[in-house]
């Protein structure tokens, strides 16, 4: 009887040279077709345990996610709102620089060398269709009344 042990993968290899010197021989089952698709079979489902895992997860994360916005609703309503009046603020300032541009182009000063040509990191300020209508009634702010908001961004 020939035993080929050098090309099996080791643990049916140890299990080979330990059943051939005498000793016990670990209680594994035999690499067989049958065993292939019942352990290929036992994956399948693994994978498919997995998913169900994800998506209760998931409703769970969701379910804790409606629990902490609401105890953090008053905080986040506080803060956005601060940021929408410093915005609204930056806008105003940066209206009244495009004034003063406007006002030396209409002079035709050569003003460049001044600084930034034009400050317009954030879009124009004249353009109501950038992101400054964030604050208005297009971008419903619960916490901001309409009457805080600029005319041409209502």
């Amino acid at each position: 009887m020939e035993v080929q042990v050098r090309g099996a993968p080791r643990e049916l290899r140890r299990a080979k040279v330990a059943e051939l010197v005498g000793d016990q021989v670990p209680n594994s089952p035999e690499a067989t077709p049958e065993r292939l698709r019942e352990l290929q079979q036992h994956a399948r489902a693994l994978k498919d345990a997995v998913k169900v895992l994800e998506d209760r997860l998931g409703h769970e994360r969701t379910a804790a996610s409606v629990i902490v916005c609401n105890q953090v609703r008053e905080e986040h309503s506080r803060r956005a709102r601060e940021t929408c009046l410093k915005l609204l603020e930056l806008h105003a300032a940066m209206l009244a620089y495009a004034e003063l541009v406007d006002a030396l182009n209409a002079e035709d000063i050569a003003w460049s060398y001044l600084g930034p040509a034009q400050l317009l990191a954030l879009g124009n300020p004249r353009d109501n269709s950038l992101d400054w209508r964030f604050t208005s009634g297009k971008w419903s702010r619960p916490d901001m009344d309409v009457t805080e908001l600029p005319q041409a961004l209502r």
